[in-house]
């Protein structure tokens, strides 16, 4: 039997450099299957949707999270 290591921890995304954002944006989607920007838009009230955007794409970029769906429509996951 193989056992993997998760590679979501938070001493594993602090090393890779993330922001407590992005961090609280990986924990989210532990625990659901995926999520739209404007679901993550309420669990970030204070900032704005293009701040939260970018925080999404940045992980997108680094291979945490996946994409799928057009605009507006677009969910994202974990990438596993």
């Amino acid at each position: 039997m193989v056992f993997f290591k998760d590679p979501y921890t938070p001493q594993r995304l602090r090393a890779m450099g993330l922001n407590e954002r992005q961090m609280q944006i990986i924990a989210t989607l532990q625990h659901v299957e995926s999520a739209s920007v404007g679901d993550l838009r309420h669990q970030f009230p204070n900032l704005s949707t293009k701040t939260i955007q970018r925080d999404i794409q940045e992980l997108v970029q680094i291979g945490l999270l996946s994409a799928s769906g057009e605009k507006k429509g677009r969910r994202y996951g974990l990438a596993r």
